[in-house]
């Protein structure tokens, strides 16, 4: 979708509307694991009571306790008897290859959920192979080399409890990986970050349109009252017929199967990160399913399989371009997320070179998030320390969802940083290349994907410009610049 084109793409005849009516009702959370597979919030916060009391030194177990697996086993057994009849009953090629694959991946994620709850890891930790593949060893390198370049300056603060607190966290960092890319591969240089900054921000552009009757303050924190808002005109902006709803954890989702935004219960963000936030999940997630809904291939409202290990990284690209420059938005709070979500899923997964335990982790991220905490507040240590706590809980429990804390992960955040090395990269190509990602739920990186959609422009006139196809069709997301 062309910088300057409305959000929306005009609605086009669907050839697929017959099994997508089909598929919708079963997609639910096959499509969205990662808060079924948390354990209830109840049971949440005594595991974390318990392990505090424990002073921080005991393995949580997180695998999920279903209140109703027979649910899930009769939406598997539903995906897969819509499976056999696509198989069986669609003429066209296309069409049967991109619904066999996209439910043979729901159904390895409910697989997934079934074997967290059956406490079966060894099929737990198959899928999550199957699903996600290992964490990229270069960019775990790369991570590892930008956070002990940050905790080593922050070890010359001028305040000497930001010194002692980052002091510790490279106590605790493992080393960097000989031979690996350096920190500089994480992100784009300056000019092509302006470009495509510059590029979303023109008069009438994407952001004019996202936020048309939107007033934002200039400064100063959003709460949700006033967050609830600013969501309500964005959902009139894109016609979508959407409620807001409580999260069960401190992160934003979309629930396509409630239409729901999911956010925090209790927030504030100041102004800048309340906008990369919309952007990222109103502006790129929910925009993708509204256009994919006007597609010729409905599926791309739901998703192409594996679509998840691109998109993630393309909407945070958005909340990075709120900052002025690159170097202010890796100085972000966000970012470091970023960074520590594929560093952690490395790290237990043994790329260090043994498996890290809940315990282990926790302490690495409560040790990192302390450090830049102090930085930012150096006057308030209480609230920083308390605040990093908080942090480290939310991040170890996303990390380790569905294990029992004694080693391996839930991969899939992963995703984040490969895909947006990877975007940054196909800006560099082309910046239209982000805004055709606004025209369906798919992956630019993966072949298939090219070849389906290249087919889909050759016989139902696919416009290049909604969809967009690589001209490289080489590139890696996880190669570095």
């Amino acid at each position: 979708m062309p910088s300057h084109s409305r959000l929306l793409i005009p609605r086009q005849p669907a050839l697929d509307q017959r099994w997508f009516d089909r598929l919708l009702p079963l997609v639910g959370a096959a499509g969205e694991i990662y808060e079924p597979m948390l354990p209830p919030p109840a049971q949440l916060r005594t595991l974390r009571q318990q392990f505090e009391a424990a002073d921080y030194d005991a393995d949580v177990n997180l695998r999920v306790h279903l209140q109703d697996m027979e649910r899930y086993r009769i939406q598997r057994s539903d995906l897969e008897s819509l499976k056999y009849e696509i198989a069986g009953d669609e003429p066209d090629e296309l069409v049967k290859e991109v619904y066999i694959r996209r439910i043979d991946e729901l159904i390895l994620n409910l697989d997934l959920l079934l074997a967290a709850a059956a406490h079966d890891n060894d099929t737990y930790h198959a899928i999550n192979d199957t699903l996600f593949g290992m964490p990229d060893r270069r960019l775990f390198a790369a991570a590892a080399d930008w956070l002990h370049f940050t905790m080593t300056g922050l070890s010359g603060h001028d305040n000497a409890a930001v010194q002692k607190a980052a002091r510790h966290a490279l106590t605790l960092l493992p080393q960097v990986p000989p031979g690996g890319p350096g920190r500089e591969a994480l992100l784009p240089d300056e000019t092509l970050f302006q470009r495509v900054r510059a590029v979303h921000f023109q008069e009438d552009g994407y952001f004019d349109q996202l936020l048309a009757g939107v007033e934002l303050p200039a400064a100063g924190e959003i709460e949700r009252e006033q967050g609830d808002i600013v969501v309500r005109q964005i959902l009139r902006n894109l016609g979508a017929d959407f409620t807001i709803g409580d999260a069960v954890s401190r992160y934003w989702s979309m629930s396509y199967e409630t239409l729901t935004i999911l956010r925090p219960e209790i927030y504030s963000y100041d102004v800048v990160m309340f906008r990369g936030v919309i952007a990222h999940e109103l502006g790129s997630h929910l925009l993708e399913r509204l256009n994919g809904m006007r597609q010729p291939l409905r599926l791309l409202a739901v998703g192409l399989d594996g679509y998840e290990m691109a998109n993630e990284g393309r909407a945070y690209l958005r909340e990075q371009i709120q900052f002025a420059s690159i170097n202010e938005a890796s100085r972000q709070v966000t970012w470091e997320n970023i960074i520590l979500r594929h560093f952690g899923v490395s790290l237990a997964m043994g790329l260090d070179g043994s498996k890290w335990t809940f315990s282990q982790l926790y302490r690495l991220l409560h040790a990192l998030f302390h450090a830049w905490e102090l930085s930012r507040h150096p006057d308030d240590k209480k609230a920083a320390e308390h605040y990093a706590h908080d942090l480290a809980w939310a991040l170890t429990i996303r990390l380790l969802n569905g294990t029992d804390g004694r080693g391996g992960a839930y991969r899939k955040d992963t995703c984040y940083l490969m895909a947006n090395t990877g975007y940054w990269r196909l800006a560099a190509e082309d910046v239209e290349h982000i805004f055709r990602g606004d025209g369906g739920k798919f992956n630019p990186f993966d072949p298939r994907h090219q070849q389906w959609l290249a087919e889909l422009d050759r016989r139902y006139g696919v416009s290049k410009s909604q969809l967009g196809l690589l001209r490289n069709d080489a590139l890696d997301p996880a190669q570095p610049q």
